[in-house]
């Protein structure tokens, strides 16, 4: 019986340089992934604070221009709460609308809508908000808003029209 210790052909196996080759191409292409990895953490982050920002004051103007299309009378105050009389009519019935009374304040740093039900946080981050001159609404509300998050704010200014009576 004979042993060979010998290969076959093709069957030789990597060499020291091709193994030391290969673990620096892997390391080249896995720090060039963790490198892409971070930049993406890193502009999500950047503008992580922006779309707070804008988030917050599309949801209040959402809201607001539903509450003030829909309002027979208002009222600004002098700690710029604006307080909306919005007629409601039930569903199917002919009979006078009962009028509620639907208000938007700044609490802490939230802006919140109360009415007959309970309140709710409209916004977050809110610093300053003005509904306009204290006393009755206008045809036109014109709102100004501040909203800091995350080390970036946003003023914003927007004019709500309500339905001509």
């Amino acid at each position: 019986m004979r042993t060979d210790s010998t290969l076959a052909r093709g069957q030789e196996g990597f060499t020291l340089i091709e193994t030391v080759m290969a673990t620096a191409i892997a390391a080249l292409l896995l720090s060039a992934l963790a490198m892409a990895i971070h930049q993406f953490g890193a502009v999500t982050r950047l503008h992580s604070g922006a779309l707070t920002v804008n988030q917050q004051v599309q949801t209040a103007a959402t809201l607001l221009n539903r509450d003030i299309v829909g309002a027979a009378d208002g009222v600004i105050t002098e700690d710029d709460t604006l307080t909306l009389y919005v007629p409601a009519y039930a569903f199917g019935v002919a009979t006078e609308p009962i009028t509620r009374a639907i208000s938007y304040a700044v609490q802490g740093q939230d802006l919140v809508r109360r009415d007959g039900e309970g309140a709710m946080v409209v916004a977050r981050h809110v610093s300053a908000i003005h509904f306009g001159d204290p006393g009755p609404v206008g045809p036109t509300i014109e709102m100004t808003m501040t909203v800091n998050a995350e080390g970036r704010q946003r003023h914003a200014t927007l004019q709500f029209h309500r339905r001509p009576a």
